[in-house]
């Protein structure tokens, strides 16, 4: 595995992820109350690190370099190189998605408001991650199914690319990114 080879040299935290964590403390706080919110917040904050791991390790699994994952206002994302194979991409796509959904089954099984609220996240996550608009993982996996489709439609055989790019997953987006990053 090449991830992580560093201690939390991977770990970026963006002054914009205070906005997201005010907004759910607020949020969570009118239907819960403040110290209630404070947890939800939490768990949703590890959850989303949770999601960003199942990426993580995916990606590794395939020998596949990952640089860093990160938090901002718009949730998490990963830093990795691309990896030129499609199936890969694919299963590197969902892999968020489908943690968020077994942590909801999780949560739902439990009792009490807190519990419920953050089953209720994760599966917001899990759905909302899938859609396939801006960047997403199920824009992500689109491109990868849709890929398979143009890829057995045309020629017999490709090149593989040499140079395999780093990617930015950003909230699960599969965007090719400088060397330099």
């Amino acid at each position: 595995m090449s991830w992580p080879d560093r201690a939390l040299g991977y770990l970026e935290l963006k002054p914009s992820l205070l906005v997201a964590v005010v907004a759910l403390v607020l949020g969570y706080g009118l239907r819960l109350g403040y110290t209630r919110s404070l947890l939800v917040t939490a768990m949703i904050g590890l959850s989303l690190l949770l999601h960003e791991l199942g990426h993580v390790l995916i990606a590794s699994a395939h020998g596949v370099k990952v640089k860093r994952i990160g938090f901002g206002v718009l949730g998490g994302y990963t830093v990795r190189e691309f990896s030129g194979r499609r199936w890969v991409e694919a299963q590197s796509a969902v892999a968020g998605p489908l943690v968020n959904l077994l942590l909801f089954l999780v949560f739902i099984s439990a009792e009490g408001p807190v519990a419920n609220a953050v089953a209720r996240a994760n599966l917001v996550l899990a759905i909302g991650n899938l859609i396939p608009l801006g960047r997403s993982d199920g824009r992500r996996l689109w491109k990868a199914i849709s890929s398979w489709e143009s890829a057995l439609a045309s020629a017999p055989a490709r090149v593989a690319v040499a140079a395999k790019p780093p990617v930015l997953e950003a909230a699960g987006i599969g965007r090719k990114i400088t060397p330099k990053s």
